[in-house]
C-alpha cells in the first residue's frame, strides 16, 4: 500500500517521498429498484448525496435535508422499445437516465439506535441517449418518502507514526444502514406524468478526512 502511495506522491514530491489525502462528505448512498409505468420493465437506481443528518451526533435530529446525483438503468426486451422513437434509449437496448435530486425529511420515530423518516423528494433527470432530437430534454419527479434505519453516532480522531511514515484521520456524524421505499409522478418526454415507485437499501457515512506523507 505504501509503496502504491509513493508511486502516486512522487508526481508532487519528486523521490524525496509522497503524500495523499482523502476527504468522504457526510453522505447517504442508496441502491435499489424503481418501477414507473412509463417503462415495460424494472429498473436498477443509485443515488449518492450529502445529507446533513450524516453530519450530527443527536439522538434527537428532528429532520434531514440532502442533494446529490442519481443514475437509473433498465434493458427493455428488444422489441419492446424503437430507439427511433425513444431517445433514451442507448446500445445494446439499455435505456438510463442520469440527474439530480433534493430531499427533505422529518423524524417521525426516534430511540438512540434506530429511526425513521418520512420526506418529499424532488428529481430532475435527463435521458442519456445518443440519438434523437429530444436527448437534452430534461424530465422531472416529485416522490415522498418512508424510510428507517438502524444507526450509531460518533467521533473521533487518531495518529499513528512508523518508521518514516506518519497518517493521521477522523470523523464525526453517523453510520447507518436502512430501508426505504419511495413513490410519486414522473414527467415523460410527451409531457404525460407516470407513476413511480422505488425501494432498496440506504447506508449512510460520517464526515472522514486523512492524510498520510512517508519520506524516504
Amino acid at each position: 500500500m505504501l509503496g502504491r502511495l509513493c508511486a502516486v506522491g512522487v508526481l508532487v514530491w519528486g523521490l524525496s517521498g509522497c503524500a495523499a489525502a482523502l476527504v468522504v462528505p457526510p453522505s447517504r448512498t442508496d441502491v435499489g429498484a424503481v418501477a414507473a409505468t412509463d417503462s415495460s420493465r424494472s429498473a436498477a437506481r443509485v443515488s449518492a448525496g450529502v445529507h446533513y443528518a450524516s453530519a450530527t451526533r443527536g439522538h434527537n435530529v428532528a429532520w434531514d435535508a440532502g442533494a446529490g446525483a442519481i443514475h437509473e438503468e433498465e434493458v427493455p426486451h428488444v422489441d419492446a422499445v424503437d430507439p427511433a422513437k425513444d431517445p433514451s434509449v442507448g446500445k445494446a437496448g439499455s435505456r438510463y437516465r442520469t440527474g439530480g435530486y433534493l430531499e427533505f425529511s422529518r423524524a417521525i420515530q426516534s430511540n438512540a439506535y434506530q429511526r425513521s423518516w418520512l420526506g418529499l423528494r424532488a428529481e430532475a433527470l435527463m435521458p442519456s441517449a445518443l440519438r434523437g432530437p429530444r436527448r437534452d430534454q430534461l424530465v422531472y419527479a416529485v416522490m415522498a418518502r418512508l424510510s428507517t434505519e438502524l444507526y450509531a453516532t460518533g467521533a473521533g480522531i487518531g495518529a499513528e507514526a512508523a518508521d518514516s511514515a506518519f497518517v493521521i484521520g477522523g470523523y464525526r456524524g453517523t453510520f447507518a444502514i436502512g430501508l426505504y421505499a419511495e413513490a410519486g409522478l414522473r414527467g415523460q418526454l410527451d409531457g404525460t406524468p407516470a407513476f413511480i415507485a422505488s425501494s432498496g437499501l440506504s447506508l449512510r457515512l460520517p464526515f472522514m478526512a486523512g492524510a498520510g506523507v512517508a519520506v524516504k
